[in-house]
């Protein structure tokens, strides 16, 4: 069995001025690999619900890797949870504590995405539940923690910071402005590994276009990235691109 496993934000769902997009050259080519027998899996930092509030109608994947690789989804007939791997809730308070004025923080579960409203602050509506006090999330099943930063430049301090006082139990991977902190047995490369075991998987084609999918490419068979990438993205791939339906076409034309 083969598999198309992408990237979701910065790779089928685009930004542009109008703000966010998706192509339907790209939606169409993932219908049609699909239509021929393969599995279609989203790799993803977000968590399940937050994936759920954007993602179109007509994209319909077998499976997720959410995350970044802390769960595995079934997505077909009925949603089931596969795999989890939750983060000791001890660890996400004191690191809330210490970094919360890095940005926009958001906790993952399995059924909610939380945040603390700091003054002024107008939160997405893909979040489900506000706390108001850190010790609350010793309350929680929590899979990961995300901050959304001022810059790309801030968002690796802040990553390496996170990981040089939190890396025997975390590991924080930035995706440009963002930071998603997972478990550190955790990466969207171990549930690709993860995926290919439930699944059966035997041919693994992957894209992606920031450095956090950077273990995804280098956990498939064939790696997929666009030519707008960080070239330490395109180090790790096998093709260069231009659009997701354009790799999907290489793909299904290997034997």
């Amino acid at each position: 069995m083969k598999a198309w496993i992408s990237d979701f934000d910065g790779t089928l769902r685009l930004y542009g001025k109008t703000g966010p997009y998706f192509l339907a050259e790209d939606l169409a080519a993932v219908r049609e690999f699909q239509n021929e027998g393969g599995l279609f899996g989203i790799c993803s930092g977000r968590s399940l619900m937050s994936l759920l509030s954007v993602m179109p109608e007509e994209l319909k994947p077998d499976f997720c890797i959410l995350t970044s690789g802390a769960a595995i989804v079934k997505m077909r007939k009925t949603l089931e949870f596969l795999a989890v791997k939750a983060i000791d809730s001890t660890v996400i308070r004191d690191m809330y504590c210490r970094f919360a004025d890095s940005g926009k923080v958001y906790i993952h579960t399995t059924d909610s995405m939380y945040a603390f409203r700091r003054r002024g602050e107008a939160l997405p509506e893909k979040v489900r539940r506000i706390l108001k006090d850190p010790d609350e999330l010793l309350e929680l099943d929590i899979l990961g923690m995300s901050i959304g930063t001022e810059s790309e430049a801030a968002a690796a301090q802040t990553a390496e910071q996170i990981n040089e006082a939190f890396g025997a139990w975390v590991t924080a991977y930035q995706n440009i402005d963002y930071i998603d902190i997972v478990r550190n047995d955790c990466s969207k490369g171990s549930g690709v590994a993860e995926a290919r075991k439930l699944f059966g998987l035997t041919k693994l084609y992957g894209i992606g276009d920031s450095y956090n999918d950077i273990p995804l490419l280098d956990a498939v068979d064939t790696a997929f990235t666009f030519e707008r990438s960080p070239e330490g993205v395109q180090a790790h791939a096998d093709h260069v691109v231009k659009t997701s339906a354009e790799a999907i076409g290489i793909a299904a034309g290997e034997k």
